[in-house]
């Protein structure tokens, strides 16, 4: 048996029951075929940014950020997520709602950082890059196994980097 994960700096692949049984590859998105040729676009005139997703216990970090891009009144529209908690749609119906907040915006966050301090390489962040959306990233060095910041995303590190980030891209 094998198990599958997306970068090698995935700590379980190196556990003596794992070693020699990881096989490594990027979630590559897959969202792209929920939709017809002409995908949803937003205006490039005027930069939007969203979070989609949740806040769970493994993932608190998430709040702290969340909670200073509002005290900063960044102009991030925040759509917390409850992972949890059924939509009541058939999967194909809730992927393309979960696509289309995506497509919804030019720019979307994503956080990385676990309660543990890791940071995690999340399929979100290939998703937005698939879906040629820009992908504002907070800093995760396994991203760098895929892309190339400043031109796949851009990276931030600290509430200023993010703020500084925005600003710009308004």
């Amino acid at each position: 048996d094998y198990i599958w994960g997306f970068t090698p700096d995935w700590c379980l692949i190196h556990e003596d029951a794992f070693r020699g049984k990881g096989i490594l590859f990027p979630n590559v998105g897959g969202l792209e075929d929920l939709f017809s040729d002409k995908q949803p676009t937003s205006d490039w005139n005027y930069c939007t940014f969203n979070f989609p997703g949740s806040v769970q216990g493994y993932n608190l970090n998430r709040a702290y950020w969340i909670l200073e891009s509002m005290r900063r009144q960044l102009p991030i529209d925040l759509q917390i997520t409850s992972p949890g908690t059924d939509d009541g749609l058939d999967c194909r119906s809730s992927l393309q709602l979960y696509a289309q907040k995506l497509l919804a915006t030019n720019a979307s966050l994503n956080l990385a950082t676990r309660t543990s301090g890791a940071r995690m390489l999340t399929g979100r962040a290939i998703e937005i890059i698939s879906l040629n959306r820009l992908l504002i990233q907070e800093y995760c060095p396994a991203i760098r196994q895929y892309y190339v910041e400043g031109e796949h995303f851009l990276e931030f590190t600290g509430i200023d980097d993010l703020y500084t980030i925005v600003e710009f891209l308004k």
